[in-house]
C-alpha cells in the first residue's frame, strides 16, 4: 500500500507540475488555475459518484481496478 501510494502521490504531483507547464507553453499561464480547478471538479464528481455506489468486490480488489485505471489515466 504504501508504495503503491507513494508512486500515486508521485504521479498526482507530477501533474500539478505539468498542468502550469502546459498552459504556459501554450501561451496562456493564467489559465493554469482555471485547468486545476476543472481538474479538481472532475475529481469531486467521480468521488461521489463512485461514493454512491453499492460495490460487492472486496476493497483490496477496488484498491487494484482503481490503482489500474487511474494508471492508465495518468498515461495518457
Amino acid at each position: 500500500m504504501l508504495l503503491s501510494g507513494s508512486a500515486l502521490m508521485l504521479g498526482f504531483g507530477a501533474l500539478e507540475v505539468a498542468v502550469p507547464a502546459f498552459a504556459d507553453d501554450a501561451g496562456s499561464p493564467g489559465m493554469s488555475g482555471l485547468l486545476l480547478a476543472l481538474w479538481s471538479l472532475g475529481s469531486v464528481a467521480g468521488g461521489l459518484w463512485f461514493g454512491a455506489r453499492v460495490v460487492s468486490a472486496s476493497l483490496p480488489r477496488q484498491y487494484r481496478w482503481l490503482l489500474l485505471g487511474v494508471t492508465i489515466g495518468l498515461a495518457r
